[in-house]
């Protein structure tokens, strides 16, 4: 499955297959790559300030609009996150992704923080 049957799997409407993230009145959702992700030791969390290379996200547009979408989590949703992981990262990836479903795995991914100046965030995952 790509990234937009995973997004419609959650109920999301996504613009196109580069989209990364998507929204409605009821939530917010988050593409992620999975190798970015820290999973261990738990919980697991994405923090963007550590990432390599970043320096031409940080100043496409779209990364203005998922701060945004992310604040608009943090103040509507306490946070809470639907999320779509790819598989591997943005250089070395199969095209892939699946939903993060949070009844089979007993989890949801909150935004615990943003930094707008940077377009960073912190994303924890946290039992239900």
């Amino acid at each position: 499955m790509g990234p937009i049957e995973a997004l419609k799997k959650l109920g999301y409407s996504p613009n196109s297959n580069y989209d990364w993230f998507a929204q409605d009145s009821d939530g917010v959702c988050l593409i992620l790559w999975r190798d970015e992700i820290v999973w261990q030791p738990q919980p697991a969390r994405l923090d963007t300030r550590t990432l390599a290379n970043t320096s031409d996200w940080r100043s496409d547009p779209k990364s203005f609009q998922r701060i945004e979408a992310l604040e608009k989590a943090i103040q509507q949703f306490s946070g809470r996150l639907d999320v779509v992981v790819r598989n591997g990262n943005p250089v070395e990836n199969d095209g892939s992704a699946f939903p993060w479903d949070i009844k089979i795995r007993k989890h949801m991914w909150h935004c615990a923080e943003t930094f707008p100046e940077t377009n960073d965030f912190i994303l924890e995952l946290r039992p239900l």
